[in-house]
C-alpha cells in the first residue's frame, strides 16, 4: 500500500498548523515569561516539519537517494530551518523593543521582517521545487525502463 499520500495530507496538516497557529498564542510561555506560547511551539517547527521533508524526498526518489540530491536537500533544509530561526528569535524580541530603542529595533525588524523571510522562503520554495524535480525524474526514469523492450 502506499503510504505517500497519508503523508503528504499529515505534512500539509502540520505545515498549516506550524506556520498559522503560533501566530495567534499571544499568551505568555510557563516556563520562560519573556516568550509566547506561539513562540515556544514555533521551536518545534523545523523537528517536526523537516523529518516530513525528508519522507517526502525519500519517497519521491522512489527509495534510491542520490548523493546530489541529498546535498541540495541538506543546503535548502539548512537554509529553511536559519531563516526560520533566525524570524523566530529576532519576531520574540522585536516584541519587547519598541521604535525607541533605536538600532536595536532597526537591526531586529531587519531580520525579522527582512532577511529571515528571504531565507525562510528560498528554503521553503526550493525544498518545494526539489520534490517536485525528483518526483518528476523518477516516474520519468519509470517510464524510460517500461519503455525499452
Amino acid at each position: 500500500m502506499n503510504r505517500l499520500p497519508r503523508l503528504i495530507l499529515l505534512f500539509s496538516i502540520l505545515f498549516l498548523l506550524f506556520l498559522i497557529l503560533p501566530a495567534f498564542l499571544w499568551n505568555n510561555c510557563r516556563i520562560i515569561t519573556l516568550m509566547s506560547q506561539g513562540d515556544a511551539l514555533d521551536i518545534l517547527t523545523p523537528l517536526v516539519l523537516l523529518p516530513l521533508y525528508w519522507l517526502l524526498f525519500w519517497y519521491a526518489s522512489g527509495e534510491k537517494v542520490r548523493l546530489v540530491g541529498s546535498l541540495v536537500f541538506v543546503l535548502l533544509a539548512g537554509l529553511w530551518a536559519e531563516g526560520q530561526g533566525m524570524h523566530l528569535s529576532a519576531n520574540s524580541i522585536g516584541h519587547l523593543l519598541n521604535k525607541i530603542d533605536g538600532n536595536a529595533y532597526i537591526l531586529t525588524v531587519f531580520y525579522d521582517e527582512v532577511l529571515s523571510h528571504y531565507l525562510w522562503h528560498l528554503g521553503i520554495f526550493g525544498l518545494a521545487a526539489l520534490l517536485i524535480f525528483v518526483e518528476w525524474r523518477q516516474q520519468t526514469e519509470e517510464k524510460i525502463s517500461l519503455d525499452k523492450p
